[in-house]
């Protein structure tokens, strides 16, 4: 608290000789006890937000791990059959398909 004495330091020379010692204990003891107020309120504020921040990736991590687990429970056999005869895609279709995209993606000319 080099600082601290410093400005006290100054403050005492400005005032009357007999008045300084009584005058920089109290303004010293004033100056510590606002430090220490606002540290100690700056912790609690940095405790309570650092356990919401905790509570809240608690509550998210919990969400993804049911949200896997719904995944993980998904099968093929649970989808819905083609009713229209556009949802369906031919074999042929996909391989013709794929060897056009595959020709453009390497700017390949027949």
């Amino acid at each position: 608290m080099d600082i601290v004495e410093r400005y006290i330091a100054a403050v005492q020379r400005e005032l009357p000789e007999q008045k300084r010692e009584d005058i920089g204990r109290e303004l010293n003891a004033n100056i510590l006890d606002k430090i220490e107020a606002i540290a100690s309120d700056f912790l609690a504020n940095a405790y309570f937000a650092i356990s919401w921040i905790t509570i809240g990736f608690a509550v998210i991590s919990r969400t993804e791990k049911n949200e896997a687990q719904k995944q993980c429970e998904w099968s093929p056999e649970k989808l819905p059959s083609v009713s229209k005869s556009w949802q369906h895609i031919s074999l042929q279709s996909i391989f013709t398909r794929f060897d056009v995209a595959c020709c453009q993606y390497t700017n390949f000319k027949y």
